[in-house]
């Protein structure tokens, strides 16, 4: 019962207290929901503040990959045409000869 009027007893200082009373203001501690409502302000604050890092740390991990994915393509079949042509696996002919082939 005594931490209820604990709780109520800085409501009333505020409402019957006048403007610029000195000694009312040494006595006055908040509208007692500042205790409650300050605690919400920093759950919220925190809880977004760690769902930002995380939603952070998804996309970077995302656009990584995707990075990752376009820098490492499948060869086509005229890229291997290309390379056995440049080390001399197969002569000029055959290369004209095959391009023609994959890419009609």
């Amino acid at each position: 019962m005594m931490s209820l009027i604990n709780f109520f007893i800085p409501l009333t200082n505020d409402y019957f207290c006048a403007e610029g009373d000195a000694t009312c203001s040494q006595i006055t501690y908040g509208s007692g929901w500042g205790y409650i409502g300050g605690s919400m302000v920093m759950i919220v604050f925190w809880l977004l503040a760690i769902a930002g890092i995380i939603f952070l740390a998804r996309y970077l991990v995302r656009r990584q990959e995707n990075d990752d994915h376009h820098h490492h393509h499948e060869k086509t079949a005229l890229d291997i045409l290309q390379e056995r042509y440049a080390k001399g696996e197969i002569s000029k002919e055959e290369y004209e000869s095959k391009k023609k082939d994959i890419l009609s």
